[in-house]
């Protein structure tokens, strides 16, 4: 059997799980929106990143192709206070300074990410589902490492004291062993003598309460942040049913940010093909229109549901 080494029985820290579930969460949403009839030389996972995960991004031509690029705003405002120009810095295509609606069409990925001048204080670097994700996967990771404390910690039944130093030490290294999950180790008698075991209470149960509560809101961070972008995910801490009335509200809400992303784009879809002549469309993919056909159909007829 292999040597548990260092690097694993560490523990894991925050830094391990954020990475992890930034990319898993930002996968759930990826597969979102279809687009239908857009320019082959435009990249679509460039232009979902930008979209998602900044909030905005142009689709301008040149030299007669059509490219996707993350910018900034700049120029006057118009009547409106939105800005009239957008700024793109890119290492291939080169630096330019395009007019918005004439040289280039900005596409948005909900209302929230329109850039308003005379609202500074709302004006953030990253727009679109970044800041969710981002303190979503905050969440999981450290809440992660408070699981993996709680597992290693529900491994003690019991503490020692020991009445000599060479006994304080064999006894440390035997419950250092068990924390690190090696299983268990052999002392001489004369060792073992001189310490004392004392029970822990764990409880009553196989798992410890706090591991318990340390899952449970795990499986209730995941549920939110489903049921932020639309996925009907009921998640009760309380274990106890939901009124058919409070499952209608769920229904609603996670119909919400979903509509106003597909409706935002598909507003920077007809700007795009008047200025250039296409016939682009976007729509929800199959597994979300399921998910809104399921939400449709499973909407409960009594007045309590399991």
């Amino acid at each position: 059997m292999a040597k548990i080494t260092n690097e694993v029985s560490r523990g894991l820290t925050s830094a391990d799980g954020f990475t992890h579930y930034f990319n898993m969460l930002y996968d759930k949403v990826s597969n979102m929106f279809i687009w239908d009839n857009l320019p082959k030389s435009i990249d679509i996972n460039y232009l979902n990143r930008c979209l998602f995960l900044k909030g905005h991004c142009a689709i301008f031509k040149k030299n007669n192709t059509f490219y996707a690029a993350s910018g900034n705003f700049s120029g006057q405002p118009n009547e409106y206070y939105q800005p009239t120009e957008y700024v793109i810095a890119n290492p291939v295509l080169g630096s330019y300074n395009l007019k918005i609606g004439k040289d280039c069409i900005i596409f948005y990925n909900s209302a929230k990410d329109i850039q308003y001048n005379d609202f500074p204080i709302m004006t953030v670097a990253k727009g679109g589902l970044y800041s969710l994700i981002y303190r979503t996967a905050i969440l999981l990771s450290d809440n992660e490492c408070s699981i993996n404390v709680a597992q290693k910690n529900s491994r003690f039944f019991a503490f020692a004291t020991a009445d000599t130093e060479n006994a304080f030490k064999s006894t440390s290294e035997v419950f250092k062993k068990i924390y690190n999950g090696e299983g268990f180790s052999i002392a001489k008698s004369d060792i073992a003598s001189t310490i004392s075991i004392s029970p822990l209470a764990t409880g009553g149960g196989s798992v410890s309460p706090t591991l318990q509560t340390l899952i449970d809101i795990q499986q209730y961070f995941l549920a939110q942040f489903f049921h932020a972008i639309g996925i009907n995910s009921n998640f009760n801490m309380k274990k106890e049913r939901l009124v058919s009335d409070e499952i209608a509200i769920n229904d609603t809400a996670t119909e919400i940010n979903i509509k106003s992303m597909l409706e935002m784009r598909k507003n920077n879809v007809v700007a795009f093909n008047s200025l250039y002549g296409l016939s682009c469309d976007v729509s929800l993919s199959d597994e979300w229109k399921q998910q809104t056909l399921e939400s449709e159909v499973n909407k409960p007829c009594g007045d309590m549901q399991e």
